[in-house]
């Protein structure tokens, strides 16, 4: 106590010692700058978040900063959300930056704007500094919705030949190779909103030996999609964008893949799982636009879809349903068809508790005997979910797993 009461008075002396006195007379207690005295290894890490028109700006900061921006090794550039005036000021920053960048082996490069034939010199000149300085992760988002078709930015053919890339994302760019593509060191490709044939997607998958990931967003073109060869192991397709009036049909041949994914909007395509013998883990959250006028002939297009991957997946042991599915499912219970999946072992629902939806939950879960766990990513609760949950789900699917003696069931918001 004595010396905790020795200390005390001795700080209440400095204090007043130093307090009355004028500040050219204080002692000058020097603050270290933590950021300052990082070594510039770390700095440029952080820097590699940062969107290139912030990392350029840092040069402002401090001396040792004025030129450290330059040899950042991931350049980042978006002109979204922003006037169309000031479009033209983005080319020129970007124009600008790469000729100062020092940095000889680049890992990422990305640009992300609202792409006009007008630009595609600029482009052009942007994607050989790309090669120049093996960039490893590339990523354009060229997404305009006046540009579909004709408009689209076409890749220049020095790029199917890149043994660089590692990780590849394309939106609103024509894909179009006079040759053979050869990707050697890509491991995942996504492609997004341009047309791709059959014969282009194999031929992209056959030229990159260690591709083990591949997701097309929204694109269209190709009903066929037969993946043989290759170490593709996770293929996504999130939205189709059906040119064809009426509907139509895509066969997926893709026995060596293990995670398949269907998402996103569909509209009136219907998917037909042919071979995905391999498959362990599939999620099925996508829905259908209707395209008949006849409700009987959507539902008949429907049931027909669903049956027949019902078929597809049974030897599925992770399987992830969404809305429509679980939609669906119900009007096909009330009507008498089977829903089998023998070897599923974990059972994952993207769906509200809506009472439309609880007959087929429940059936399948009993024509499921394997299921040990299921999780439900359901909506924030309203008055319907509460009646229909309390009364009617929650004791049916207590009662199917407490009998079943299934080790967990969980419910996220």
């Amino acid at each position: 106590m004595e010396f905790l009461s020795s200390k005390k008075e001795k700080k209440m002396e400095f204090l007043s010692r130093y307090s009355q006195k004028p500040d050219s007379e204080r002692p000058k207690i020097q603050t270290l700058d933590r950021i300052t005295v990082l070594p510039d290894t770390i700095l440029l890490h952080i820097f590699s978040f940062l969107p290139m028109e912030d990392v350029v700006k840092t040069c402002i900061l401090s001396k040792q900063w004025r030129f450290l921006w330059t040899t950042v090794s991931a350049l980042m550039f978006s002109h979204r959300n922003q006037p169309d005036e000031d479009l033209c000021k983005f080319i020129s920053f970007v124009d600008k930056t790469l000729v100062l960048i020092n940095c000889p082996k680049l890992k990422i490069f990305s640009v992300d704007f609202a792409y006009h034939r007008r630009f595609s010199a600029d482009v052009n000149v942007w994607l050989c500094f790309v090669t120049k300085h093996g960039v490893e992760e590339l990523k354009l988002d060229f997404s305009n919705k006046h540009n579909f078709g004709s408009g689209l930015f076409q890749l220049p053919q020095h790029l199917y030949s890149n043994g660089s890339f590692v990780k590849l994302s394309l939106s609103m760019c024509g894909i179009v190779p006079k040759g053979l593509i050869s990707w050697k060191s890509l491991k995942s490709l996504t492609i997004g909103s341009t047309e791709l044939s059959g014969n282009m997607i194999g031929n992209i998958v056959l030229g990159s030996p260690v591709l083990n990931f591949l997701e097309l967003f929204n694109c269209w073109g190709f009903d066929k999609l037969e993946i043989n060869g290759g170490s593709l192991r996770k293929l996504v397709i999130n939205g189709y964008l059906n040119q064809k009036k009426g509907d139509s049909v895509v066969e997926i041949w893709a026995p060596g893949v293990r995670s398949l994914d269907i998402l996103g909007c569909l509209h009136g395509k219907i998917i037909q799982l042919e071979n995905i013998s391999s498959t362990v883990d599939a999620k099925l959250d996508f829905y259908l636009t209707k395209i008949n006028h006849d409700a009987d002939d959507d539902f008949k297009m429907e049931k027909f879809m669903l049956s027949d991957m019902l078929v597809s997946i049974q030897l599925i042991k992770y399987l992830t349903f969404g809305t429509w599915f679980i939609e669906v499912l119900s009007m096909l219970e009330i009507k008498g068809l089977p829903s089998v999946l023998p070897k599923c072992k974990r059972l994952m629902l993207h769906t509200p508790i809506q009472e439309r939806y609880l007959s087929g939950i429940v059936n399948l879960l009993h024509s499921s005997p394997d299921v040990e766990t299921l999780i439900i990513n359901m909506t924030p609760p309203s008055f319907e979910f509460e009646v229909c949950f309390l009364e009617t789900f929650f004791p049916s699917i207590c009662f199917t797993f407490i009998t079943r003696g299934v080790l967990r069931l969980v419910f996220n918001d």
